[in-house]
């Protein structure tokens, strides 16, 4: 089915992505906006010409029209206007339009999906010149659908308070506010919800920043009740703040999404935003501290030389002959002062503001200075440094020179590598004596950006000018090279080290957010996320685009992240960050949107042509290839991986097959062993419940779920409770009910949304749809602890999508499936793989089988937990096939089918002879070869 998508831009797109060509021509999609938007009456010929030829003559005018609905006719395939020859209609079973769909979610009441469908004003940077007709029309619209955003945020924000969330609340008030900026109300409305959750320093960080805002507009003062509220909070605050702040708890990392369980640390609220201690580099540094002589700077370098000396020398041992391994050598000193002071004090403090930048260490100045002789003004010779640094076992060596005057400085210096002939960085600072420390802080993160100059290694080099402060650079760079080499752990602690010394740091909270989510802490993956974007500003063009494009994936809008990803690409082909997270988005997000993960192997093979050592790209792409059962080459870029992260080899294979049954099963059996804590080997339990599942041996399913129910209840009958619910399995209806009354008996707690998305599932497979949207309306009503509060609505339309096609509103069911948001949602539970076998069975139903060939294609693309779906979506695939004379594929997929369902429970054997028998026709002969029982 064809997506209009008018909210936020103006794009046409099928399941596989926006589409290319002629239908993307300004008055082609500018016809099918106006359309589409039409009422059920249609557009009249007349007023299109009205709108998009005005300048022609009637004749002309007509011609033109009748050109351009050939056109969209013969592009898109499909017959998108309703039949006719009277006024301009779509038909909407060929085409949707989301603007539409987002005025029929208010109209049912439902403002929870209306806000998910608005994704940013109506035909945004969209514009046909000269027609002034369209563009009043453009306008009136853009500002109606606003206004109708507007009232359903505020509506969403006053149910949130009215139930006593007022975080929940204050989320909706904030997305009012970013929405229309200068309003006097959502100011006050988020004022109000952050104070009352308890987070008044965020309020009045509101506050303050709305008053600016308002200033810098309209060059007048705030409205009176937003200066008032924030003079009372402040008067509060005052009275509330004197404690001193609790110590934040070091945060652990969970586990992956199919990973083992293990005791998670409570999860680290994101450091409020202050000023970094050391200021922007920019051109001279400014003098923060004056002084009337530098007698004080000399006596501190002296004690700083003389106690660094002897405690580096102990504890500071590079090992020789590493590739990071520098020393920083004599600089040449004229002009008026102490060399000694100056200049030895420049070369130390170079030396320990290098030191753990990244792979650089330094050679402490007290291995070498003494034995070289004082240079005075007599340069020493790179020739004679290079051996100077082999035999201190240094790969790099820094030369440089300081010229003094009576209170300012000059230094410059030049990094070489000793293999090479000319210098590989250099850097030059100015300032007053007295900042000594922060001009030597410059001048080594200057050379620092300056060794970056690889392709893979830009945000490194990035980062260096765009941060003011050393440290946080250091703890950046250590993060990244944690991060390439897969220690995730490492990389979020020196991360969330690098972002606690400059809160701003935006490429530090994006590269956060990148380790938290493949260290599965998702709600950090996403507040990071968050935090780059609001610091951007900062960054160039280019990178903001990069943090666009990555919150738009952690939010699940994976049309728009691919979008910004492609245009990223194609305006910089050579950068590998935009290839591997268009890649990323791909491989992970492409199953939520009905298309295959392999899609992403082109992303990765231009990450592999510019960094070959690229460790997580051979990994998806040994995974991709996993997939499309090339085994000799998944084996090779396995090989190949493990050289380039530090991950155990049955980690790196479980990487790349999780989805893959007889290693499922291997790994269930080995964490279901004994001498495992109980709820590790209740985890494995669970993974055997679903291989057998997969299987099609429901019995056995059912008694590994009841031994992991003895070791760990709560994740055995979640699991449990979504078995039953399966349509394919011929369960008794005594079961059923049984698992529906445990499920009422589950406290559920802090999952209880997910206790009433059970039974609804369950009440409505029991055809008890009464209560099953009784349940749904509960959920919507349910306090939502997820970081974006998508986690209830979420489940909460999934069921309304079931009650409906239990009714045969099946085109109900599909918008309910769109307006659930699972490509959000789906990280944090196993409950979409069900919907997207569900939505597949929906599309086959409405015979759009090539959009249901492409969900039950990505089955078990993901994760371990999609395999009870995937004998069930070969055999669907198979008939689809079948039906359309493609022989040897039904034949491939029914193969499949009979393979992995072979021994399956006597139950389900009928579904397994009837295969058996529609592929000994397809093959044409009596029974199907090497398939008998």
């Amino acid at each position: 089915m064809l997506r209009l998508r008018t909210l936020g831009g103006l794009t046409i797109q099928n399941e596989k992505g926006p589409l290319a060509g002629a239908i993307t021509r300004k008055r082609s999609l500018a016809l099918l906006a106006l359309i589409g938007l039409a009422t059920e009456q249609g557009l009249s010929r007349d007023r299109a010409l009205a709108y998009l030829w005005p300048e022609s003559d009637t004749d002309r005018a007509r011609n033109n029209l009748k050109q351009t609905l050939f056109q969209l006719r013969r592009e898109l395939h499909e017959e998108v206007f309703v039949p006719g020859g009277g006024a301009l209609r779509l038909e909407t079973d060929a085409i949707s339009v989301d603007a539409c769909d987002f005025q029929a979610a208010l109209d049912r009441g439902n403002p929870t999906t209306a806000v998910t469908l608005y994704r940013g004003p109506f035909l945004d940077g969209f514009y046909l010149p000269g027609l002034a007709e369209f563009e009043r029309w453009v306008e009136s619209e853009r500002v109606r659908l606003a206004q109708d955003y507007a009232g359903a945020l505020e509506a969403l924000a006053d149910r949130a308070s009215r139930m006593g969330d007022d975080l929940g609340a204050a989320d909706w008030w904030r997305r009012l506010a970013a929405h229309d900026p200068l309003s006097a109300r959502s100011a006050m409305g988020l004022i109000r919800s952050l104070a009352q959750a308890g987070d008044r320093a965020a309020a009045l960080e509101h506050a303050r920043a709305y008053e600016e805002l308002v200033r810098g507009e309209f060059g007048s003062d705030p409205d009176p009740e937003v200066t008032d509220l924030a003079r009372q909070l402040r008067g509060k605050f005052a009275r509330w703040s004197g404690g001193p702040a609790p110590k934040p708890q070091t945060e652990n990392p969970g586990p992956g999404e199919n990973g083992p369980p293990s005791i998670p640390a409570p999860p680290a609220e994101p450091r409020p935003p202050r000023k970094s201690p050391v200021p922007p580099v920019t051109a001279t540094a400014p003098a923060k501290i004056r002084s009337r002589s530098r007698l004080p700077v000399a006596i501190a370098l002296s004690a700083l030389l003389l106690a660094g000396a002897w405690w580096w020398a102990r504890h500071h041992e590079p090992a020789p002959g590493s590739p990071g391994l520098v020393a920083v050598f004599p600089f040449t000193f004229t002009g008026a002062g102490e060399p000694r002071f100056l200049g030895d004090g420049t070369v130390a403090l170079l030396s320990a503001s290098l030191d753990g930048a990244g792979q650089l260490q330094s050679v402490h100045p007290s291995a070498y200075l003494a034995r070289m002789p004082p240079q005075g003004t007599a340069p020493l010779d790179p020739g004679r440094a290079r051996g100077w640094a082999r035999r201190l076992g240094a790969e790099l060596f820094v030369l440089g020179d300081i010229v003094a005057t009576k209170d300012r400085v000059q230094i410059s210096a030049a990094m070489y590598d000793r293999g090479r002939s000319d210098a590989v960085a250099h850097s030059s600072v100015e300032g007053e004596a007295a900042d000594l420390f922060l001009l030597v802080d410059r001048l080594a993160a200057d050379l620092i950006a300056s060794r970056y100059g690889k392709p893979r290694e830009r945000l490194s080099r990035v980062a260096a000018v765009t941060t003011g402060s050393l440290p946080a650079l250091k703890a950046y760079l250590g993060g990244e090279n944690a991060y390439r080499e897969g220690r995730y752990s490492d990389a979020i602690e020196d991360l969330q080290k690098a972002v606690g010394t400059d809160s701003t740091f935006a490429l530090a909270y994006y590269r956060l957010s990148d380790a938290a989510e493949r260290a599965g802490r998702r709600e950090l993956a996403r507040s990071s996320a968050e935090l780059a974007l609001r610091y951007r500003e900062r960054l160039g063009e280019r990178e903001r685009r990069l943090i666009e494009a990555q919150y738009a994936w952690r939010l699940g809008r994976g049309d728009e992240a691919e979008r910004l990803c492609r245009i990223l690409v194609a305006d910089h082909p050579d950068d590998v960050e935009a290839w591997f997270q268009l890649g990323e988005g791909l491989a992970h997000g492409n199953p939520l949107r009905g298309r295959s993960s392999v899609e992403a192997r082109p992303a990765f093979e231009q990450v592999l042509a510019r960094d070959p050592d690229n460790g997580e790209a051979l990994i998806h792409l040994a995974r991709i290839a996993s997939i499309q059962g090339k085994q000799p080459e998944a084996d090779t870029l396995v090989r190949r991986a493990r050289s380039a992260v530090q991950r155990p080899p049955t980690a790196l294979e479980e990487a790349v097959r999780t989805a893959d049954l007889e290693d499922s099963e291997r790994v269930g059996r080995r964490l279901a062993g004994p001498s495992l804590a109980p709820d590790v080997q209740a985890y494995g339990h669970r993974m055997l419940a679903q291989a057998a599942l997969a299987r099609g041996q429901w019995r056995r399913a059912w008694d590994e779920l009841t031994v992991a129910a003895r070791l760990d209840s709560i994740p055995a009958l979640e699991l449990r409770s979504l078995f039953a619910a399966l349509s394919f399995l011929p369960l008794p209806r005594s079961e059923i009910t049984a698992v529906r009354e445990a499920v009422r008996r589950w406290d559920g707690g802090t999952q209880a949304p997910l206790r009433l998305h059970r039974l609804g599932l369950l009440d409505t497979r029991l055809g008890d749809t009464t209560s099953a949207l009784r349940d749904a309306r509960s959920l919507a009503r349910a306090a939502d602890s997820s970081l974006d509060g998508r986690f209830a609505p979420t489940l909460a339309a999934s069921i309304r999508a079931h009650v409906a096609a239990v009714g045969g509103r099946d085109r109900e069911a599909l918008a309910d499936l769109d307006a659930a948001g699972w490509e959000a949602a789906a990280p944090g539970f196993v409950a979409e793989a069900y919907d997207r076998y569900f939505r597949a069975e929906l599309l086959e139903r409405a015979r759009r089988e090539d959009e249901a060939l492409g969900w039950y294609g990505s089955i078990a693309e993901r994760a371990a937990y999609e395999l009870v779906y995937l004998a069930p979506a070969h055999r669907r695939q198979a008939e689809i096939y079948a039906r359309r004379g493609q022989r040897e594929l039904a034949a491939q997929h029914y193969h499949r089918f009979i393979e992995l369902w072979r021994e399956a429970d006597p139950e389900l054997q009928p579904a397994v002879a009837e295969a058996r028998s529609r592929l000994a026709e397809l093959e044409g002969v009596g029974t199907a070869v090497g398939l008998s029982p």
